[in-house]
Order: C-alpha cells, then sequence, then structure tokens
C-alpha cells in the first residue's frame, strides 16, 4: 500500500495547482469555471510505493485523455520535470508511455531523452483548444520544470 506524500513532494503539487489558479485569475474571464489539475497517474506503481497516486498504469486510462491541455511529468520524489500541450492528452501521453507487448502490458518510456525517469503524471483539461499553449507557457515560466530548460536554480 502506497505510503502518504511527504509534505516536501505534497509542496509541489501545491505550487502546480496555485500556478493554475493564478492563470485562471489573472488571464481567463471570471465566468470560466476554474481549471483543474487531475489527481497523479502512477506510470510505473510496483516501482515507486512510497507515494500517493489517484490512478496507475494499466488500470486506469489517462486523466482528461480525450481533450486539449497540459501534462506535466513528475519524478521519483514528485519534482516536476516537464510540462506539455497537446489537442488530445491520451494520444500524446501514449506517445510518451506506450503500451509494452502482452502478457505483461507494462508501462514504457518511448523517448529516452529523459534526464531522470518519469514516474507520474498529472493534466489539466481546457475548454478551448487554442488556451493550452498559453497556459503551458504561463506554467513553464512560472514553474521552471527542469527539462522544459534551464531551472532558476542554474541561471545564476
Amino acid at each position: 500500500m502506497p505510503a502518504p506524500t511527504t509534505s516536501a513532494t505534497a509542496g509541489c503539487l501545491e505550487k502546480a495547482r496555485e500556478a493554475i489558479e493564478r492563470y485562471h485569475q489573472t488571464y481567463r474571464h471570471p465566468a470560466l469555471a476554474p481549471l483543474q489539475m487531475s489527481g497523479l497517474y502512477a506510470l510505473f506503481p510496483d516501482q515507486t510505493p512510497t507515494t500517493a497516486a489517484d490512478y496507475s498504469w494499466p488500470n486506469d486510462p489517462w486523466p482528461n485523455a480525450s481533450q486539449s491541455g497540459v501534462y506535466l511529468i513528475f519524478d521519483e520524489f514528485l519534482d516536476l520535470r516537464y510540462i506539455g500541450k497537446t489537442r488530445c492528452l491520451g494520444k500524446r501521453l501514449h506517445n510518451y508511455f506506450g503500451e509494452g507487448r502482452a502478457p505483461d502490458r507494462a508501462c514504457r518510456v518511448v523517448h529516452s531523452t529523459w534526464r531522470v525517469d518519469p514516474k507520474f503524471v498529472a493534466t489539466v483539461a481546457v475548454h478551448k483548444p487554442f488556451e493550452a499553449p498559453a497556459l503551458e507557457e504561463f506554467l513553464i515560466e512560472e514553474l521552471r520544470p527542469a527539462e522544459n530548460g534551464t531551472p532558476l536554480a542554474e541561471e545564476a
């Protein structure tokens, strides 16, 4: 059974949620419903038992699979590694993390360019596809994920 998230890892997730809320308050019409980040999706639940996840491979579909939006990729310590945008979250995530061969259907990392192995994914669905690039750019600027470019700590 997974252990609860620590305050440090919960802090990374909370920063992402707060940035999404700031984006909504600053750039979206007040009549629009707030954007919501999905729960965590564990790509390799058998390898990451110390963190609680809401969804896991292969039992659950990708969160917001049929919608346009932004996806956030985390490592085993829930440090944010990458933020991306797409017109179809499910298809894009399947391109990154395709299904292995039968019989085990294990998740596999398709792209081998990650500096640190991805372990978790969260998604944010948008109401109109044109909003995904703006949200992605805002979140990258606010959260500085390591694999979207140089993080703030390394800029000095």
